[in-house]
């Protein structure tokens, strides 16, 4: 139970241990028949695609709930008693700028770290 900032480390961590295996289950495939003594199964390399699959689900789900639970909740915005429209024509909602935001956020903290 990691702190969820942790998350994108983790994962770009696995990935990385999972291409590093990629490389030496075929590294090992195309050597010679006698230098490959002990051929490397296929168990650790389905381990860590499965571990990297359950982790960009649940790098994912966090995505959705911040934006369904905080950022397209305007509260501002829901006034309906109020004859005018909330700033109809003067800028854009709130929600989509925060929605920006939190994309160019998660973007720039994605590519830090991911491979």
């Amino acid at each position: 139970s990691a702190p969820l900032k942790n998350l994108p480390a983790l994962l770009s961590t696995c990935i990385y241990v999972h291409q590093r295996l990629g490389y030496y289950s075929v590294r090992l495939k195309d050597s010679d028949a006698a230098s490959a003594k002990v051929p490397l199964t296929l168990l650790p390399l389905q381990k860590y695609q499965e571990t990297v699959k359950a982790l960009k689900e649940q790098l994912t789900h966090y995505c959705i709930q911040v934006c369904t639970s905080s950022l397209f909740h305007d509260a501002e915005s829901h006034n309906w008693a109020d004859p005018k429209p909330f700033y109809e024509g003067e800028r854009c909602s709130f929600s989509l700028q925060m929605w920006f935001y939190f994309l160019c956020g998660l973007r720039s903290d994605l590519w830090a770290v991911l491979p």
